[in-house]
Formats: C-alpha cells, sequence, structure tokens
C-alpha cells in the first residue's frame, strides 16, 4: 500500500480537547474470568458433551455383553499325607507361594486343555475362531491384506498337526476368557470366566474346578503307585543286606572267640564285675582305714576312747565302766570315814587300778582288731587290682577283633532298622494304593452361579466415563477457541489493548429489522440510537477552541459497519436540530445511495472535477433533514483527487455551510484515501466490528492514523450482539440488561 507524506499540521491547528476520557476499569480476577470464559462457550461445552456421551452411548450398546460367573476354591492345609518323604505325596506347605503355585496349576496349558476336551469347546464360535464368519470391513482391511501378501504362500499342516494347533487356539482363547487370583491374606483361590454365554460361563468355571480337584487325586495316586513300586524294590534289597550282615557277626563271633551274651564278650564280662568288685575292696579299705585313723586320733586324748564307737558299743568295756564307778564311789565313802592310810582305802585304790587296766587291755584289743581289718582290706584290694590287671593284658590282645565285631553289629542293626523303617512305609502305602483314602488338598467352597447381569460392558461407568471425559473436551475447547479468539468483546478490553477511548457500543439489530439508520429515525429512544447519541454527546464534549466540524468516520478494514455509523450520525445530528452533512468519499466501493434506497448519481467526484457545482450534487436524505453528497461516477484515480487543493476547498466550504460534516471514508488498511482525510479532519472516529475485528487489525488501522497524523476521538464497536456480550461480564456490556427499561426498542 503506498503511503501519502502529508504536511504535520502546526499545533494551534489543532483543537485540544476540553476532557480525556477516564479509563474504564479492567476486571482482572483470575477466577472470574475463567468462569466467564466456560459460561460464554457453554453452548460449545454442552454440545461437545452431548456429542461425546452420545457417541459413548451408541458405542456401548453396539458391544456384544459378557457375563462373568466365579467359583472359589480353598487350599485345605489339613491335607492327610500318604508318605512322609519329603512330603513326597502331601500337597506341600500351604504359605503364600504354595497357594500362588496352585494357582498357576490352575491356569496350566495341560488343565485347561483337559477342559477344552471335556466341554467340547471346539465347537463353540466364541472361542474357534475359525467357526466365526470374517466381517466384511475386516477382509479389506488393508493391514489384513499386507499381512497375507508378505506371508506367502501357506504350508499345509497334516491332519495331526492342524489338529495340535487347532487345540492350542482354543487353550489360548479360554485362557484370555479365565482368570484366577488368589485372594489377600486367604487361602481362596478365585476363578472367574467371562463369556458371552452366561451359562457357559458358569460351566467352565464349575468344570475348571472338578478338574482340578480330579488331577490332584490322580497326581495322589500316581504318586502313591511309584513311591509304593519303589519302596517294594528297595525291601527286598534290605532284606537281603539284614540277612547277609547278620550272618557275618555271627560268623565272625565264633571265629575269634567273642562269644557273650546281650551284645558283649566273656571277657568283658569279666572287667565289668571285677571293676565292680575293685570299687568295692577300694572303698572297704578306705573305710577301715579311715576308721583305724579315728580311733588312734580319739584315744591319743585324754579320755579319748569314751567318744569312740567301737567302745562305747563294747558290753564287756560297759560293765568294767560300771565296776568303775561303783570302786569310784566306794573310795569316796572310805575317804570321808578313813585315812590315806587306811587299808580299806588302799585296797579300793587297788581294786580301781585293776579295773581300769582292764578297761585299757580291752581297749588295745578293740585297735588291734580294727589294724588287722585295715590289713584285710588292703589285701584284698591288693588282689583284686592284681586280677583286673591280669584280666586288662588278656582283653588288650582282643580289642581289635572287638572293634571289627562292633561295626559289623551296627552295620547289621542300621540295616534291620531301615528295613522296619521302610516297611511301616510300604504297609502305609500299600493301604492307599487303592484310592479309597485319597483326599485333594482343597475343596470347592462356593461353585459358580449363572450370572444374571453382564459384567461388560459397565454401562453407567462407560457413560459417566465418557460424561465427565466430554466436559474435559469441552472445556478444553472452549478454551482454545477463547484463545483463537482475537476480536474484541467490550470496550474495556478495546481500550485496555489499545489505549484508545471507546466512544460507545453499538448493538446489532435482529434480523427482519430495519436498516439501523432507519431504525435510528423510528426508534429514536431505542438502544441503537442511545449508543449513537453517545458517539453525538462525545463530539459535543470534545471541544477545544474550535468546534469539532469535519469528522472523518473510518475503518481499519471493509464490512466493519463505518458507513451505517456515518449515516447513523448525519441523521442524529439533524436530528437534534443541527445542519448536517454525509459526504461520502469512498470512491471506491461507495455504498451510501444503496442504503438510501437511491441510484447511483452525480456527487462529490464531479464536484471535484469541476462538472457540476456543489449545489447541483448535494442531495437530501429521504428520512431526515441532513444533507448528503454521494460518492458520484467512477474515476480512474481517487487517492489524486482525495488529496487535491478542491477536496480542501470543499471541506472548507461545507464546514462553513453545515454544523457538522461527515466525512465517509474507504477503510484504512485498503487504500491510504482515508488517511489523506484525516489528516485534514478535526477528528477521526474509527468503527471497529465487536468480535469480527481481530486485535492485530486494529493495531495497525490504530497505527496508521497515527503516523498519518490523525487526531483520533475515539472507537466504536459496532454490530454489538448485546445478548451474547453480556456473558463476558465486563461492566460497560453487564449494563444492558439492567438499562432495558430505558430503552424503546
Amino acid at each position: 500500500m503506498n503511503k501519502i507524506s502529508v504536511p504535520e499540521p502546526e499545533e494551534n491547528d489543532r483543537p485540544s480537547p476540553r476532557t480525556s476520557p477516564a479509563p474504564l476499569y479492567l476486571d482482572r480476577n483470575d477466577l472470574r474470568e475463567t468462569v466467564r470464559k466456560v459460561w460464554r462457550h457453554h453452548r460449545l461445552i454442552l454440545a461437545t458433551m452431548a456429542v461425546i456421551t452420545t457417541l459413548a452411548m451408541v458405542s456401548v450398546l453396539q458391544i456384544a455383553p459378557r457375563y462373568t460367573a466365579s467359583a472359589l476354591i480353598m487350599i485345605d492345609p489339613r491335607s492327610t499325607k500318604v508318605v512322609d518323604l519329603e512330603e513326597a505325596l502331601s500337597g506341600g506347605s500351604h504359605d503364600t507361594e504354595a497357594v500362588f503355585s496352585e494357582a498357576a496349576v490352575l491356569t496350566s496349558r495341560q488343565l485347561i486343555g483337559r477342559l477344552v476336551d471335556k466341554l467340547k469347546l471346539r465347537a463353540d464360535p466364541e472361542f474357534n475362531g475359525a467357526l466365526r464368519p470374517i466381517p466384511f470391513m475386516q477382509k479389506f482391511n488393508p493391514v489384513r491384506l499386507v499381512h497375507l501378501a508378505l506371508a506367502g504362500p501357506q504350508v499345509i499342516p497334516n491332519p495331526d498337526e492342524q489338529m495340535e494347533r487347532e487345540r492350542n487356539g482354543l487353550v489360548d482363547a479360554v485362557l484370555g476368557h479365565l482368570n484366577v487370583s488368589p485372594r489377600p491374606r486367604t487361602r481362596v483361590i478365585s476363578i472367574s470366566v467371562e463369556s458371552e454365554n452366561p451359562q457357559t460361563a458358569a460351566l467352565i468355571a464349575n468344570t475348571l474346578a472338578d478338574l482340578y480337584l480330579v488331577d490332584q487325586l490322580e497326581t495322589k495316586f500316581e504318586a502313591t503307585q511309584r513311591v509304593t513300586s519303589w519302596l517294594n524294590d528297595r525291601l527286598d534289597e534290605l532284606r537281603r543286606k539284614v540277612d547277609a550282615s547278620e550272618r557275618a557277626v555271627e560268623a565272625y563271633r565264633a571265629t575269634s572267640g567273642l562269644i557273650g551274651s546281650k551284645g558283649s564278650t566273656v571277657a568283658s564280662q569279666e572287667m565289668t564285675e571285677l571293676t565292680s568288685q575293685l570299687t568295692i575292696a577300694h572303698a572297704d579299705r578306705a573305710a577301715a582305714e579311715a576308721k583305724l585313723s579315728q580311733v588312734r586320733e580319739a584315744i591319743s586324748r585324754p579320755n579319748g576312747e569314751d567318744s569312740v564307737t567301737e567302745v562305747l558299743d563294747s558290753s564287756l568295756v560297759q560293765h568294767l565302766r560300771e565296776q568303775e564307778g561303783d570302786v569310784e564311789r566306794s573310795i569316796a565313802d572310805l575317804s570321808a570315814q578313813y585315812g590315806e592310810r587306811h587299808p580299806k582305802l588302799i585296797a579300793a585304790h587297788a581294786q580301781l587300778d585293776d579295773v581300769r587296766a582292764k578297761i585299757h587291755s580291752e581297749v588295745q584289743k578293740i585297735i588291734l582288731n580294727l589294724e588287722n581289718s585295715a590289713n584285710v582290706a588292703r589285701v584284698r584290694e591288693s588282689a583284686v587290682a592284681a586280677q583286673m590287671e591280669e584280666l586288662k593284658r588278656q582283653v588288650a590282645s582282643s580289642n581289635t577283633s572287638e572293634v571289627h565285631l562292633h561295626e559289623l553289629e551296627m552295620e547289621a542293626t542300621a540295616n534291620r532298622t531301615l528295613m522296619e523303617t521302610f516297611l511301616s512305609r510300604f504297609k502305609e502305602t500299600s493301604a492307599q494304593t487303592s484310592g479309597e483314602i485319597q483326599t485333594p488338598d482343597a475343596r470347592i467352597i462356593s461353585r459358580a452361579d449363572v450370572p444374571m447381569t453382564p459384567s461388560y460392558p459397565k454401562k453407567t461407568q462407560y457413560v459417566g466415563a465418557a460424561l465427565f471425559m466430554s466436559a474435559l473436551a469441552g472445556l478444553a475447547l472452549a478454551f482454545v477457541a477463547e484463545s483463537l479468539d482475537r476480536g474484541f468483546r467490550s470496550g474495556i478490553q478495546f481500550e485496555h489493548e489499545t489505549s484508545t477511548p471507546v466512544l460507545a457500543m453499538i448493538p446489532l439489530l435482529e434480523n427482519g429489522s430495519k436498516h439501523p439508520a432507519d431504525y435510528l429515525v423510528d426508534r429514536p429512544l431505542s438502544a441503537y440510537a442511545e449508543a449513537v447519541r453517545s458517539v453525538y454527546t462525545s463530539l459535543l464534549l470534545t471541544l477545544g477552541d474550535e468546534p469539532l466540524k469535519t469528522i472523518v468516520v473510518v475503518s481499519a478494514q471493509p464490512d466493519e459497519g463505518k458507513t451505517t455509523m456515518a449515516l447513523s450520525l448525519a441523521r442524529m445530528v439533524a436530528g437534534a436540530g443541527g445542519r448536517a452533512v454525509l459526504v461520502e468519499a469512498d470512491l471506491r466501493h461507495p455504498s451510501v445511495h444503496e442504503e438510501l434506497g437511491l441510484e447511483r448519481r452525480i456527487g462529490l467526484a464531479e464536484v471535484l472535477i469541476g462538472a457540476v457545482t456543489l449545489s447541483e450534487a448535494i442531495t437530501k436524505d429521504p428520512r431526515s433533514n441532513a444533507a448528503v453528497l454521494l460518492a458520484g461516477k467512477e474515476t480512474l484515480n481517487p487517492s489524486k483527487l482525495m488529496a487535491s487543493h478542491q477536496m480542501d476547498t470543499l471541506i472548507a466550504t461545507l464546514s462553513r455551510d453545515y454544523d457538522q460534516v461527515i466525512i465517509d471514508t474507504a477503510p484504512v488498511l485498503a487504500v491510504s484515501d482515508a488517511l489523506l482525510l484525516a489528516n485534514q479532519a478535526d477528528g477521526t472516529i474509527l468503527c471497529c466490528r465487536w468480535a469480527a475485528t481481530s486485535r492485530e487489525t486494529a493495531h495497525l488501522g490504530l497505527k496508521e492514523l497515527r503516523e498519518a497524523n490523525a487526531r483520533i476521538i475515539g472507537a466504536a464497536l459496532t454490530m454489538v450482539d448485546m445478548k451474547k456480550s453480556r456473558t463476558y461480564g465486563y461492566a460497560d456490556t453487564a449494563y444492558y440488561n439492567a438499562a432495558k427499561k430505558y430503552y424503546t426498542e
């Protein structure tokens, strides 16, 4: 776009504004703004929720329902042991690992294969994919066709391989429908089967539980048979070993002379007896010597013999002691009657000495007797010890033979003990071989019932999840739409973004209403009329030394309502009793004549080239007292006419003859005509279409006007949808609903 440089006017040529518009309040509450964004796009959110939820419901209804049946098995820790050879036949320890091991057995391919064979699932299309027809769309699936093309020629397997593959496929299909899980902190295993047929689900769960118990019994029975056979063979071998070992013991005993009883030889028995005798002799000798030593010690003390037990026990000594006592009493009596030299007293003393000599003689006999006993004990001990030493020499010569004999006896004993143990276990296992007392290590505590309601799909949960996800998707779309919305939704927003005051927000008339300029004439108290009146009032209040006579109405791009705004403003001035003239300066795409319902005739172009006079070109507005100067015929160089001296003269003439000159121009960003006129006018009003004109476009238009040194009075947001604008919650849009009673629509 070519820009035309225009001279910058003198400072005194521009009337300064009497007042500056106060900045509008911008609500910066993030939470409130978020709620407003959601409410602004609530229809989008609800539509998204409705579409996604409806699709989810349709999808759920298209899914074939599946039913789940569950059976419960408890691993019984009180299992009966058959043979306790490292718990070969019992169920082992029933701890957590054992429970999980049994769960693995329930999902083993061998057990599932028996289930497939028993229930004849080969004929069930649900598990045998070969019986299900290939969907029409799947036949032409590109992935399937590419796979078939890359696979090359198929090798046809033999019937046995084909049966095995088919059976493996059935096992995989059943495993896909099966869920075996131990319950925490219990010995219970849950068997859950999912199927399209509720009866099939219950049948498979119960049959698998039964087959598992039967498999346990068969396993135990087979183990019992194996152990019984092994024990039988082992017992025959042990019998031969026991017989051979016992014969070897007796033969060696006879050849080595190690004859004895109760497992010991004659020499051993004699050694034992002599050891006992030597112990007794030693004890007797020690006791005799101790008694002799004690008596000697007692006698060595004065009157010590009276404390010796043997002395006290002697009847003779006791009799002599009694005589001694009688003599001592007689001496005492005689001493009281006679003197020491009296013959009776001397005879009594002689008698006392004789008694005491007898007592001493008797005590010596007792001591001599004790000495003899001690000597006899010593001799006996020595004899037994000598005999013991002789026997030791005899035993020492036979130690080697006896050691070997002990080895043979131990081997024979061990063989017999082992044979007895195996014989006992053989009897136990033989009694259980019939299987009549075999019991499994588990039991069914709850059989599967036929389910009445499908377990999949859970329609309520699916729809609820779809509703929740659709709400999130709707919110996401709402915020995306909000971020993509680059238009202005309120005057506050416009002023905040551009630092340009907004004179008014022009409402959008409902569909089917009259042309806005005609509506202004017919409804002078309507909201539309009041908005235009606000623009006119702003022009009256924006006064300097000179009144604003020439007003240029522009827009950044076409279809922003500038022509309607210019016509409405001219009619508003005329309706207020002022003399107003509307100049259509858009020579490229004029449209005022269409809005007035007139034919395109002579106008501004003819006046500027001097073809007609101004009075001949001016026409009257059919609906008001405003004068109108139409664009006229097409011209080759509109920009040259706008920059001509004739245009300056024309504007000066109109300013002298009319109170208000309203100039409708071409869009600013389309051509430079508007910039030439805005530079010469007293004021410029920028029309910006509500929600349609992007912020970047508005900024660029204002930039062009400022670079052209145009005096921008303010902007007007045109074609505002008042109902939608209220959802944005700005102060300048929220008032409309409360002020509706002041308008006459």
